[in-house]
């Protein structure tokens, strides 16, 4: 990804399957891509614990194992909650 791009060590935790919602085999070769251009993958894990370090680093645990990181980005999935955004006095339709 592009934070590999600048030189960053880069290790994705997916719970499940990669870009849910997108065709799978796309996301598989984009998933692919990113491990033999040294992004490293945690398959099949969700963290269970984030503690700081000493050192004002993170770990990171999961079952089955942990790792310390220098930061973390969590990306989650949610549903949108626009019904009282009042987007219809702005002229944005919602579909």
């Amino acid at each position: 990804g592009f934070l590999h791009a600048f030189k960053r060590d880069v290790t994705v935790m997916a719970r499940s399957i990669l870009l849910r919602g997108f065709d799978q085999d796309m996301a598989n070769k984009i998933g692919k891509n990113m491990e033999a251009h040294g992004t490293k993958f945690i398959h099949g894990r969700v963290p269970t614990k984030l503690e700081k370090t000493n050192d004002d680093r993170i770990r990171v645990e999961w079952d089955g194992g942990y790792d310390i990181f220098d930061t973390v980005l969590t990306a989650i999935g949610r549903r949108p909650d626009t019904q009282h955004l009042g987007l219809d006095n702005a002229g944005v339709e919602v579909s």
